[in-house]
């Protein structure tokens, strides 16, 4: 095994996160490498210094004030949704007005111009004259 391979392996190894067979074989390659035997005598060393050292203790309400905090910020964010649903269900009413409105004008407006009148409709309002051809004929 090469010591590339061994200095990666290392830690997992402290850890004891390799199989049985890959220990072996970093084992072998310790006894015969100086340098990754200094590495590995080091990180049992961390290791130890790490485990033996004392954990501040919680305060003793810790979790309370932490559950209390939470539910406050829980309780905080169903009140600001709520408005905000309501918001937005205002928002969607004024479009959909809006679009009712529009689509309404569309078909109003594109019924008048093109198919609002049969043609004897319209042949009757051709012949009606218009208020500058009734002006005009009175002089």
């Amino acid at each position: 095994m090469k010591c590339h391979k061994v200095k990666r392996l290392l830690s997992r190894m402290v850890a004891g996160e390799v199989s049985a067979e890959l220990q072996r074989a970093i084992t072998d390659h310790i006894n015969l490498c100086a340098n990754c035997r200094t590495d590995y005598e080091e990180l049992k060393q961390e290791q130890e210094l790490l485990l033996s050292a004392d954990v501040p203790g919680l305060s003793p309400y810790f979790v309370t004030r932490t559950i209390a905090r939470v539910q406050e910020l829980a309780r905080k964010k169903r009140e600001a949704g709520s408005w905000l649903r309501l918001h937005w269900l205002w928002r969607f009413a004024a479009g959909l007005v809006v679009a009712i409105g529009l689509a309404v004008g569309i078909v109003i407006g594109t019924g008048l111009g093109s198919n609002g009148g049969t043609s004897a409709d319209l042949a009757v309002l051709n012949t009606i004259p218009s208020i500058e051809e009734l002006f005009a004929g009175g002089e």
